[in-house]
């Protein structure tokens, strides 16, 4: 789906250093992803978890934010399809992880092992071409954005679920041993 309206914002995001197109690169547009990636995830979790500790709160951004859930949207997304690059080692790097996501045979750690940083980093320069493409707003970038991660937030909410009732049934069991 194109959510883009000006070729050159997305361009400059998937435009890795080697391709040496002058002025554009996606480590510029990398840090602000990352800077309005975090913004926008805390936004979202926040008001959503009341219930949940300030460390769990951590845990599900860091786990939403991480170079591994960011690399499996590139690659899921196809984003790493269209890395701007005249160099032999992200060809390489590219080629291996997306043979790596889509084999059945890999374990998920072998998958996540093959995913570079690089590809986390492109989805972090998408989301900062994003931001500034829709005119800096960071409820249509959400809009856009929140659906790469809803897999990845599930997964991350039924971890927490199937924690708090084993710790629900520690704590009756404690209650139970202690009454005897």
């Amino acid at each position: 789906k194109q959510w883009y309206q000006r070729r050159v914002a997305i361009t400059a995001g998937v435009t890795h250093s080697s391709a040496h197109v002058e002025g554009t690169s996606y480590q510029r547009l990398e840090f602000l992803g990352d800077a309005l990636l975090d913004i926008l995830v805390v936004c979202h979790i926040y008001p959503l978890h009341t219930d949940f500790q300030p460390g769990q709160l951590s845990d599900l951004k860091s786990f939403l934010v991480r170079n591994t859930t960011l690399g499996r949207i590139c690659l899921q997304l196809g984003i790493h399809t269209h890395i701007i690059h005249w160099s032999e080692s992200v060809k390489k790097k590219t080629a291996a992880a997306a043979r790596g996501f889509v084999s059945e045979m890999q374990s998920k750690e072998d998958i996540d092992q093959t995913i570079d940083k690089m590809f986390g980093d492109v989805v972090e320069s998408v989301i900062g071409a994003m931001y500034l493409d829709m005119e800096e707003d960071f409820d249509r970038v959400w809009s856009v954005v929140f659906p790469w991660f809803q897999e990845y937030y599930d997964m991350f909410a039924m971890q927490m679920t199937a924690e708090e009732e084993k710790r629900k049934k520690y704590r009756l069991r404690l209650c139970v041993d202690t009454t005897a």
